[in-house]
């Protein structure tokens, strides 16, 4: 396996079983965040990735947002939450492009 940064790692099966596993955990952490009445994406990295340091929560923050969305293949929620609500569109550089007609 070629990650994009750290050495080669000759086995992927075992990293990649020991990333699905760590995934796991995090969404059953932000399950138990929104259980506890967390009603935000910042309260749950609040709860959830309070081991990780303050200049990569943003991540963290990004990570969250990206679970809560459609499709929910991966987080189910016995409840509605405005974690998950979807996010307005955001208007970048690129926003008044059209397409081409072909």
């Amino acid at each position: 396996m070629l990650p994009g940064h750290g050495p080669v790692l000759p086995e992927a099966l075992p990293v990649l079983d020991a990333y699905l596993a760590h995934r796991e955990q995090r969404l059953e952490q932000v399950r138990a965040a929104l259980a506890a009445g967390d009603t935000t994406p910042e309260q749950v990295v609040a709860r959830v990735y309070a081991d990780v340091p303050p200049d990569v929560q943003g991540a963290a923050l990004q990570s969250v947002r990206a679970q809560a969305r459609p499709p929910r293949r991966h987080l189910t929620l016995a409840h509605p939450s405005p974690v998950c609500a979807p996010q307005p569109a955001r208007r970048g550089p690129t926003s008044g492009l059209t397409r081409g007609k072909g």
